[in-house]
This record gives C-alpha cells, structure tokens and sequence, in this order.
C-alpha cells in the first residue's frame, strides 16, 4: 500500500440538500475534500473528508451545537429530503481519473443547537462510492 501525494484535484461539486423540519427551511452543502489517495497494487483508494454547511430561513439563538449537548437534546430526522446534487470529487492521478461520491445514509437535525450563524445543528452520516476510468 502507497500513499501517493502526485494527483491533481479535477473537480469539487458539491452537495445539497434541502429539507423542512418544523417551520424552518434548510439548505446543507456537503463540499467533499480528498485527504489522501491510497495504491494497493493496481487498487486506488480516496479518502475524503466532508466539510457542512447549514443554512436556515430562520436564523436563531439557542445552545451551542457542540457534541456535549446532543446528549441532552432529541434530533429530528426529516421526513423528506430533496437531494438537488450529490457531492462528487474528480481527481486524476498516474494517468487515471478517478470520482468520487458521497451518499448521505442518515440526517439528524437538533433544531435547540445553533451554531454562530442560528442554523440548526446537523449530523450527517454518509458512504462513498468511487469509479476509476
């Protein structure tokens, strides 16, 4: 296994969602970044991290979003979701191209936790699928 650090980032796109939850609209951004690019003999493999960010129609004080606090308090999860893009990363590495996506697989939302801005805290789970052409 190589951890190779010659590859060239192709693309972001990011990924967002919006939903309802209550009488608040929010839009979330799943902006994908690649950390490393991992060979095992003719295998590549991108590990990503994801950075969020929440936007609401209805911005507000409450308790901080901090892990501390979701133990204290009930996440919602919402009853729709609609995905206008998915989060995808391109990046082209020893002549391949590879891309990447983001799948989110669980959406909870702490409606009491706001974070500096008065949206609302949001955890989000994900898997990622990647293609190499």
């Amino acid at each position: 296994m190589i951890i190779l650090d010659d590859y060239e980032l192709t693309s972001i796109k990011p990924g967002i969602l919006i939903m309802r939850v209550g009488d608040e609209e929010l839009k979330i951004r799943i902006y994908p970044i690649p950390i490393h690019v991992i060979k095992s003999g003719e295998n590549y493999s991108v590990q990503v991290n994801a950075v969020v960010s929440v936007d609401t129609n209805q911005p507000k004080f409450g308790e901080p979003c901090n892990p501390q606090n979701l133990v204290f308090h009930r996440g919602i999860v919402p009853k729709e979701v609609n995905v206008v893009e998915k989060p995808e990363v391109e990046i082209s590495v020893e002549g391949k191209r590879i891309n990447v996506y983001l799948e989110t697989t669980n959406l909870t939302v702490y409606p009491d936790l706001r974070d500096s801005g008065g949206s609302p805290c949001t955890m989000i789970s994900w898997s990622l699928f990647q293609t190499v052409k």
